[in-house]
């Protein structure tokens, strides 16, 4: 018997800048063949009759021809930063939801699960890909190791150009942080969702304290990297509505997209 996470409700999900060409429920930016309307331009030599706006081309006294959005999907892969023991159940039930809220939309999603245990299943939908998914984070645990695991061994047509990945992650450890860093590089949009761990800590002793800080400096340091790279990070704690972490999320991609 398997008991599976059950996911919170989200109401909007975090959008790849591109999408590919795959029927879904996202709508692309771009502009081509399609369903849903786009934007009207005036006729070009080789445009289709069937595609003229005759209301348009009434109103102008010449030929105007609709353009559509391409019927796309996005593909998303999940990355799990599996280095901190403490931080395994949340991280799991986090990329949990992310995984079945962007299925439901029938994206095409994936899995990295980064840690002492290397592993990745390719992008797909449907039901079977979805316990396939959760299947693979169910079994996923902490494995306690020195070694580094080199990103480069992600497979390239594992994370296609354009795709998102989304890496949940404590900020913990080193390995993982350096790991995002270098999938940015791939041609891909990259998103952090920070899975906040400090009210696991116990109490700090006066002696402790100084300990605490260095560590709550190195993440900061490491959440400026990111945002150094536009790689946007929004921090999750347990108790609060995923959905605001994924809000903040968009609003910063929504910003870069502005200053680009």
């Amino acid at each position: 018997m398997r008991v599976y996470p059950g996911p919170e409700r989200i109401r909007q999900l975090v959008r790849p800048f591109r999408t590919l060409p795959q029927t879904g429920g996202q709508t692309a930016r771009v502009r081509a063949e399609g369903v849903e309307f786009a934007d009207l331009r005036p006729y070009q030599a080789g445009d289709r009759w069937r595609d003229v706006n005759w209301r348009a081309t009434a109103r102008r006294g010449e030929p105007w021809v609709n353009q559509r959005h391409p019927d796309r999907n996005a593909e998303v892969v999940v990355f799990v930063d599996l280095f901190s023991a403490d931080a395994v159940e949340r991280a799991v039930r986090v990329a949990a939801t992310v995984v079945q809220a962007h299925l439901a939309e029938r994206d095409r999603v994936g899995l990295v699960a980064y840690g002492g245990a290397f592993r990745w299943i390719y992008a797909g939908s449907g039901i079977r890909q979805r316990y396939q998914l959760l299947d693979a984070l169910i079994d996923s645990e902490a494995i306690f190791t020195y070694a580094g695991r080199d990103v480069a061994l992600v497979p390239a047509r594992m994370l296609a150009p354009g795709s998102l990945l989304i890496a949940v992650t404590p900020l913990e450890d080193r390995r993982s942080i350096d790991a995002v860093a270098g999938l940015r590089g791939r041609a891909v949009d990259v998103a952090v969702l920070e899975v906040e761990t400090t009210d696991l800590l116990p109490a700090p002793a006066e002696r402790a304290a100084l300990g605490r800080r260095l560590w709550e400096l190195e993440r900061e340091a490491a959440r400026l990297r990111y945002r150094r790279l536009g790689i946007p990070v929004a921090t999750w704690r347990p108790g609060v509505d995923l959905g605001a972490a994924l809000a903040e999320l968009r609003t910063w991609r929504r910003k870069a997209t502005r200053v680009g």
